[in-house]
């Protein structure tokens, strides 16, 4: 038993959580020990992320001790609770659907989650009062019913930008603080739930989508939601799991007593049987890769929703569901999630970004998607859930690996772990850190060393391979999407390298940044589109960049993970039109991308119009302005690094720099890259190669010698010749086999592109000549690839 100096140390430490009551009616020690009693073994409650049988535990982490508690949870509560007194909140929240500064829902959840773990009785209590008048004050003006425009009551209040920033505060509030609701309260509750529960069938992006999709009463398990591949895919959408988490929350929420003919209630098969059925399916078939379709900033926080979900359906045990779609366990997205997440960050972070030197280190990702800010943003509504999951089943290795995410990766890094957590808006995330970290288990320990140096996103076709996990790596990624749903980007074949601790080249970031010409991809001039009159269509068009939402589907051809060596090759000509658009003059252009470990990328783009004259560009991004003597670029770091590109073909091609231009989706907060090369092949060819080498070296450096290489005899081949490597590309994409190439002295290995994966062929070198044939005792690997040697 703790003495009463421990008490009032601790109270004192505590300070404000332990007044938290203040300005409500007193109760009686009495009324608090019933409440107690009623909280912890009556009505079920909590049992949504958090568990009666949980509470103790969590308790007796509410100490002085627990940093996470004393420097977090402690200063939120006080401010919040300030906010609360001097009625900032709830009367300064105009009720509106998008960015509130009090939004009264978020505070709601924050107190009811205090009058749960709280150490102090009298501070449950009062934290509990607090919570239910905050909520009912929101109920009470929102229940009239829809009225657009009208606080509180406009339909997208839901549905909107609100309900996906905070819509999860609405289930949990009125879980953990369900003994503070009255009967009539919760009659209430259910009311405007009720029809909220109807809104998230009509929200955005269900109005967009054609055919089978979630109903109030249509059939469950319904094989028809999964048959249109789009629609699939939409059900990643960030609103969509927002809606999909909400109601679910709502849902188990109340207790049968207080849902009359569990109208309510009904509501989690719904959420099982049709969004569930639906999400799980499109985790399973079209992203096991662990990585969100809508990028790096959107995707990690949308998904989060659906963990939070799911963890939170098998915390409410009977009262939730436990259908296979609910389960995290097994499914390969979840298992996937964390190395995918890992295997996206460069061996190391920036001290500072130049653009918010207040933020402190930052990471900057291999990422893609819509991006406000160029670095990885906190992660915890994601990896909180995960990680509460892994610890459920004792899955060790994943609770670290979210731990040390959630210390490491957030802007500010470990330094700023606990300000995070008590200095911030998003409560939140702030509770998912307080149950994320036991303070008795030791910190958490990098668990990159451990993965493999190389991963790969199916359907997203998203490669990320590195030299090592040390702080010298190098970092190369390529990306061939699809490109039909929200936040995702043109940047179809694009690839990028990481050097020494600072990106040498990549794709620009930003927002609705959406023209090809500001990746590392290629533009083709395309047909005049149907919508040339809208702006984003009208500048696609201009610049001859592929298409977003409309695009056709991209194929990855090939993909080779060697000794030293990732290649692949993917046909992008479907990404170029569109049949919404009626464009369709783009008859090829795919490429074949190398990247000889460690400084070494070489890119061979094949491109051909069904009309001459239209013009075809290769474009790379760098930090800083390239200087151009013929065909060979050079490029100095902000840190001193050097990059160096040889344009081989076309023969004739015009290399010229500029900056990136701002307009049309600024450049996101902190993106290095500011300017761009762009290679010309002069009078529009109806069809071209580009064969182009790109290099990384140390300042001071010179760029290694470059030398083209072509086929003689048999089917026609390009390639080029650097650092002993001779890699050697079919002019047709997939029409290798039988050919002789003449390479000069000194290579010392050999790479044929463009084979038959696990095809048998015969390779012979002798210093001076390869020939291949068709058939023999050497195998091409599972991408096509046969590596030949002296």
């Amino acid at each position: 038993m703790r003495s009463l100096l421990g008490i009032l140390v601790a109270c004192a430490l505590l300070l404000a959580a332990c007044g938290s009551s203040a300005g409500a009616p007193a109760a009686s020690a009495a009324q608090t020990r019933a409440a107690e009693t009623r909280a912890v073994t009556g009505g079920g409650h909590p049992r949504l992320l958090i568990r009666k049988q949980d509470v103790p535990r969590l308790r007796s982490w509410a100490k002085a001790s627990n940093p996470m508690w004393s420097k977090g949870i402690v200063p939120l509560a006080r401010r919040a609770t300030l906010d609360m007194d001097r009625r900032r909140v709830p009367n300064k929240d105009a009720g509106g659907y998008s960015y509130e500064q009090y939004p009264t829902e978020l505070y709601s959840e924050l107190f009811a989650f205090l009058s749960v773990v709280h150490p102090s009785a009298k501070s449950r209590a009062g934290y509990g009062r607090r919570a239910r008048k905050l909520m009912m004050s929101l109920v009470v003006k929102a229940l009239p019913g829809a009225k657009t425009d009208a606080p509180f009551r406009d339909p997208m209040f839901s549905v909107g930008d609100r309900s996906r920033y905070f819509g999860e505060s609405f289930g949990l509030t009125v879980d953990w603080a369900y003994q503070y609701f009255t009967k009539a309260d919760r009659k209430k509750i259910r009311t405007l739930y009720l029809r909220w529960a109807k809104e998230q069938y009509k929200g955005y992006p269900l109005t967009q989508i054609s055919g089978a999709k979630p109903t109030p009463f249509g059939p469950l398990n319904n094989p028809a939601l999964l048959a249109d591949r789009h629609n699939v895919r939409y059900s990643l959408n960030n609103y969509y799991l927002g809606h999909a988490r909400n109601l679910g929350l709502m849902a188990m929420a109340l207790d049968p007593k207080d849902d009359p003919r569990g109208l309510l209630r009904s509501q989690i098969k719904r959420v099982s049987g049709s969004w569930l059925y639906l999400m799980d399916h499109a985790l399973r078939t079209e992203f096991p890769g662990g990585l969100s379709p809508e990028g790096f900033e959107y995707g990690p926080d949308a998904t989060g929703r659906l963990a939070q979900l799911l963890v939170a359906m098998r915390t409410a045990g009977p009262s939730g569901d436990q259908s296979p779609v609910t389960k995290i366990a097994g499914n390969p997205y979840w298992t996937n999630s964390v190395p995918a997440y890992l295997s996206s960050l460069p061996p190391v972070p920036i001290p500072s970004t130049p653009d918010r030197p207040d933020l402190g280190q930052v990471w900057q990702a291999a990422s893609y998607g819509d991006e406000e800010q160029y670095w990885a943003l906190d992660p915890i509504t994601l990896y909180g859930p995960l990680g509460l999951e892994a610890a459920e089943r004792g899955d060790t290795a994943t609770l670290n690996a979210t731990r040390w995410i959630a210390t490491n990766v957030p802007p500010g890094g470990k330094a700023a772990l606990h300000d995070r957590v008590g200095n911030t808006d998003q409560f939140f995330g702030s509770i998912l850190y307080f149950l994320l970290f036991d303070p008795a288990a030791p910190e958490a320990t990098d668990p990159r060393p451990g993965l493999d140096k190389r991963w790969f996103a199916p359907t997203l076709n998203r490669t990320l391979a590195r030299t090592c996990w040390c702080d010298e790596g190098r970092l190369f990624s390529h990306k061939l999407s699809f490109n039909e749903i929200d936040h995702q980007t043109a940047d179809g074949n694009t690839f990028a390298l990481f050097r020494k601790g600072e990106w040498l080249t990549k794709p620009r970031t930003g927002y609705e940044s959406y023209l090809t010409d500001f990746t590392n991809s290629v533009t083709i001039e395309n047909d005049k589109p149907f919508h040339a009159d809208g702006e984003y269509e009208r500048e696609i068009w201009k610049n001859g960049d592929q298409w977003i939402l409309t695009a056709g589907e991209p194929t990855l051809v090939a993909r080779s993970f060697g000794q030293g060596f990732v290649a692949l090759t993917g046909d992008a000509t479907n990404l170029y039109n569109s049949k919404n658009e009626e464009v369709a003059d783009v008859a090829h252009a795919s490429r074949s991308v190398v990247w000889l470990e460690p400084d070494h990328v070489i890119t061979y783009d094949r491109v051909t119009s069904k009309t001459a004259g239209r013009f075809k560009r290769y474009w790379l991004q760098f930090p800083t302005a390239p200087s151009i003597d013929g065909r060979q670029a050079r490029v100095t770091t902000p840190q001193g690094q050097q990059v160096f590109v040889s344009t081989l073909l076309p023969e004739d091609a015009v290399l010229s720099g500029s900056r990136n231009p701002p307009e049309l989706g600024a450049p996101a907060v902190g993106e290095p890259m500011k300017f761009r090369l762009k290679v010309e092949a002069p009078g529009g060819p109806q069809d071209v190669r580009f064969l182009n080498v790109v290099q990384g070296a140390d300042g001071g450096a010179s760029a290694d010698p470059v030398l083209r290489v072509t086929s003689s005899a048999g089917a026609s081949y390009d390639g080029a010749v650097v650092g002993g490597t001779a890699v050697l590309f079919p002019v047709a994409m997939t029409g290798g086999g039988t050919t002789t190439v003449a390479l000069p002295d000194g290579v010392r290995r050999i790479l044929v592109t463009g084979l038959t994966p696990g095809g048998a062929y015969t390779a012979q070198y002798d210093g001076a000549t390869l020939t291949v044939t068709d058939g023999g005792a050497q195998a091409a690997d599972e991408g096509g690839v046969l590596v030949v040697t002296p």
